[in-house]
């Protein structure tokens, strides 16, 4: 075993360190984003996220100010990086109107919803400071450029925290 692990959906993958890590969590929650934005559950809340709106950038924003309200952060245990799949945190936030959840949950989640509304979602990883990887976002490619949303940050849709290095993938 490598470095850490992922854990969620009864799933454990070792992990490299460093980027390779990195990529190798972006890897999964992609295939997470895909599965669960076919859901009838996803793409209804979807759908009414996306009612009445006009263009991608009011369907994002709908999405971003749904979300937010409805995660709290809570990290994962120190070494382990669990993915919790959104059916997980959408079974949360029903029960309780809130789901606990790191970066990782968040931008699946808000991905998710992105795709279902068929927006094409990218996911972003940052470093505020020389080193690794530390912080995931999702974004939105609205007319071939980023456009991010960050609920875990105090960010507004559209901004991003500083950072020293970025790299994104579409998801």
């Amino acid at each position: 075993m490598l470095g850490r692990a992922i854990y969620g959906l009864d799933v454990r993958l070792p992990l490299a360190d460093g980027d390779a890590g990195t990529m190798q969590t972006l890897a999964a929650m992609r295939a997470v984003i895909h599965d669960a934005a076919e859901s009838a559950h996803v793409r209804g809340i979807a759908a009414g996220l996306a009612a009445g709106k006009w263009t991608g950038r009011d369907v994002a924003d709908a999405v971003f100010y749904w979300v937010k309200p409805r995660c709290r952060f809570q990290a994962d245990p120190p070494g382990v990086e669990h993915l919790r799949h959104p059916h997980q945190l959408l079974s949360e936030i029903s029960a309780a109107g809130v789901a606990l959840c790191d970066c990782d949950d968040v931008s699946m989640l808000t991905a998710a919803i992105l795709t279902a509304a068929n927006l094409t979602a990218v996911l972003t990883v940052c470093a505020r400071e020389p080193g690794p990887f530390e912080h995931v976002y999702t974004g939105v490619l609205i007319g071939g450029e980023r456009y991010a949303l960050d609920p875990q940050e105090f960010a507004s849709p559209g901004e991003e925290a500083p950072a020293v290095r970025r790299h994104t993938i579409r998801v």
